[in-house]
């Protein structure tokens, strides 16, 4: 199994180098490079001239120093699942499954069962108090 490590985010945009300053809002991204993960944190005019075919999620936050780490919100990687279920690129069905994953740890989905479709394993997955099911492929990570 391969580490995936994220840096923590940059004191600058990634793209032009200009520092931010104190209550900037800007643009961090999580990308997927090479097969492993890269955090990219953009000014609004470079995320702006991005190419958003290499993002697998981003977020909008405000430079504050010494301000403390962002907590796991729960609904926003509910999100990032609908936004990746169409797409079958590789890294996105593992970024999807890792997500799947973290949010049955979580309790935020609860897993109804285990299916086969060929050669291929998926997860019946339904959030918790909802109705609506889904599938997630079991990945190989």
């Amino acid at each position: 199994m391969v580490p995936w490590k994220i840096v923590q985010r940059q004191l600058g945009c990634s793209n032009c180098e200009q520092p931010f300053v104190e209550e900037q809002v800007f643009w961090s991204l999580l990308r997927m490079k090479e097969g492993s993960f890269l955090r990219v944190d953009f000014c609004a005019p470079c995320f702006d001239t991005r190419d958003p075919e290499q993002d697998l999620f981003w977020w909008r936050t405000c430079h504050v120093p010494g301000k403390q780490a962002l907590r796991m919100d729960p609904d926003a990687l509910m999100g990032v699942m609908g936004t990746l279920s169409e797409d079958e690129r590789p890294e996105r069905l593992d970024f999807r499954f890792l997500l799947a994953l973290l949010l049955v740890r979580h309790r935020r989905l609860r897993l109804l069962s285990v299916s086969r479709s060929g050669k291929r394993e998926f997860l019946r997955l339904r959030r918790v108090r909802g109705k609506r099911e889904f599938e997630v492929e079991v990945r190989e990570l």
